[in-house]
């Protein structure tokens, strides 16, 4: 991180803001839920979420400068051996299971479950 992170600074789009900035990396489900279940493909809780919040997702294009920097960000992680290569594959969770997950992290479990058959 520390790598991207000074790429970052030397972006024009960061040097327009002028003087000095702070940023956070905020990971996983109790930080940033939506942004946790759409960078692990949780799409069904994605847009789930959205509709219960009242706003509309927007896919939005890329710009090349960010494209080149996780380019760059890769490329750095292979030549210091950085990646996990042989991680096993992640496997998508519904929205019931995350926010059963979710409550059992904060100690409270709904009062009452909606239960459906397996698939």
């Amino acid at each position: 991180m520390a790598h991207v992170h000074l790429h970052i600074l030397e972006l024009p789009q960061v040097k327009l803001l002028g003087g000095p900035t702070s940023a956070v990396h905020c990971f996983g489900y109790n930080a940033n839920p939506l942004a946790d279940a759409a960078s692990r493909g949780n799409l069904e809780y994605f847009r789930a979420s959205c509709a219960q919040l009242g706003v509309a997702p927007v896919e939005m294009q890329v710009p090349l400068c960010g494209r080149q920097l996780l380019d760059e960000a890769v490329d750095y992680a292979r030549a210091n051996g950085l990646l996990k290569l042989d991680a096993p594959a992640r496997v998508n969770r519904s929205a019931s299971q995350l926010a059963l997950n979710a409550a059992l992290m904060r100690g409270s479990l709904p009062t009452r479950m909606a239960t459906a058959p397996l698939r």
